[in-house]
């Protein structure tokens, strides 16, 4: 897709910056006026007012009164002048009527701004101002000047704009192009090339996401190649064992005896085992996994799961307990959450030497319920734990046959549909903790209404316990 350069959003922005320019120039340019020519006539009124009553005070300076007082014909035409100001003299009388219509206002006597002209101690006459002038050749002038400096300042303001529009977008749009070269060059199948991350705005924010997409598209697709070899060859091997019995016991190499199809039953049960897990996960990401949520005993819950992984633990010389003291009834589907705590489990065992020790706790911690799981084991690398959840990853890339990298991926989705949160924390070296946190949701009801709880029959499997890191 081609943007025409008309179009564009860098000529936009630019366009959009001048009319705003423009704008404020023009609301600036109908403001002016109001408040310019307001000023300008009351200043004007005052000098017209000050020039009569100097005037008129000369005038009686010659003759002794204001008798036969008229303005200089040079300020202007005595009608405007009269508008402007009125000369009274002692008796409150015009002292040229013959030469104007106007009249004194009524309260004239009362008003402040009647000014009283006095000579040697005694009151000659008055001049009151009237309304200020208005359409007179000083403001002419005034509006002429203004409409030129304002025709100029909007010129000025314009150019300003645009260049500082074109200045302040471009590196933007820079950026932009970059993202959009970037996105084009991934649509075809290029390699990825981090973008730099210049400066702390919107566009910088972009880019870094855009970043993290591309890495995560990235990983995800690495996973999802890993998930094809792993399934290949976790299906493969049991496979392959399996129909090496079957063609054998065919071909009568080999007699079908009860031990023999117990090793074929048993490769069988690990490819189920998969193949259980990728649609429980199908089941969760598409929203029909139903839950049968109901008052449990979190400590007859870890005693099923410790009697599901004693035998194992016992095998492998691994000390496997548990502790569960004072923990209230939680409402939680008692199927799903053996299921996230037997995962946690198989993983702890998959990773403590011989000789080591696995804790299952369950304990109440404000308004929540927590189920701990923790391991003495070889612990997992810091740089591997934002990871551990993931689908498909493990830690240790070259126990491609320990597991499908699932089990810790199933125990997040499930937790998360039941409403918890899981977390690991773990130290190399040290050992690996695993925290399940459930809320203690007041009733059976909300719970079921809130996990979106619907009926089912009872007939699935207990769970598979696969390593997920």
């Amino acid at each position: 897709m081609t943007v025409r350069a008309w179009r564009s959003l860098h000529v936009r922005l630019i366009l959009g910056f001048a009319v705003a320019g423009l704008l404020g120039t023009l609301a600036f340019a109908l403001l002016l006026p109001t408040v310019t020519l307001g000023a300008f006539r009351s200043e004007l009124q005052r000098e017209r007012t000050e020039r009569l009553e100097r005037a008129a005070l000369d005038h009686v300076a010659r003759t002794g009164s204001l008798k036969g007082f008229r303005p200089d014909p040079a300020w202007g035409g005595s009608d405007d002048l009269a508008r402007s100001a009125l000369v009274l003299d002692a008796a409150g009388e015009l002292t040229s009527p013959s030469t104007s219509n106007a009249r004194p206002p009524g309260n004239w006597r009362a008003r402040r701004d009647t000014r009283v002209l006095t000579r040697g101690g005694r009151v000659v006459g008055y001049v009151v101002p009237g309304a200020p002038p208005h359409d007179t050749p000083e403001e002419r002038a005034l509006l002429s000047s203004v409409g030129g400096s304002l025709t100029l300042a909007a010129l000025i303001r314009v150019l300003l704009v645009l260049a500082l529009g074109a200045l302040l977008t471009r590196g933007m749009m820079r950026s932009l192009h970059h993202l959009t070269r970037e996105a084009q060059r991934f649509t075809l199948g290029g390699a990825y090339q981090p973008l730099d991350v210049r400066g702390h705005d919107e566009v910088a924010v972009l880019t870094a996401a855009f970043n993290a997409m591309r890495a995560q598209i990235d990983r995800a697709d690495g996973n999802r190649r890993r998930l094809v070899a792993d399934v290949a060859h976790d299906l493969g091997t049991p496979l392959t064992v399996a129909s090496g019995y079957v063609q054998a016991m065919v071909a009568g190499r080999l007699a079908p005896t009860p031990d023999r199809l117990l090793v074929v039953q048993g490769e069988l049960d690990l490819m189920r085992g998969l193949i259980d897990d990728l649609r429980l996960l199908s089941r969760v990401d598409a929203g029909e996994l139903p839950l049968d949520v109901t008052l449990i005993e979190p400590r007859a819950l870890l005693l099923t799961v410790h009697a599901a992984f004693a035998e194992r633990a016992r095998t492998q010389q691994v000390s496997l307990s548990v502790h569960a003291a004072d923990v209230p009834r939680v409402p939680l589907d008692d199927l799903r959450v053996r299921q996230v705590l037997g995962n946690l489990v198989s993983n702890a065992l998959n990773h403590t030497p011989e000789g080591g020790a696995v804790r299952i706790e369950g304990r109440a911690r404000g308004d929540a319920v927590e189920f701990v799981v923790s391991d003495t084991g070889e612990g997992i690398d810091e740089t591997h734990l934002p990871f551990v959840f993931e689908r498909f990853y493990r830690a240790d890339a070259e126990r491609s046959g320990s597991g499908t990298g699932l089990g810790l991926s199933i125990a997040r989705s499930l937790t998360e549909l039941l409403g918890g949160q899981v977390s690991v924390h773990s130290r190399r070296g040290v050992g690996t903790t695993a925290t399940v946190t459930f809320p203690r949701v007041t009733g059976v009801e909300d719970a079921r209404d809130g996990a979106a709880s619907r009926a089912r029959p009872r007939s699935e499997p207990y769970g598979s316990f696969r390593e997920g890191a």
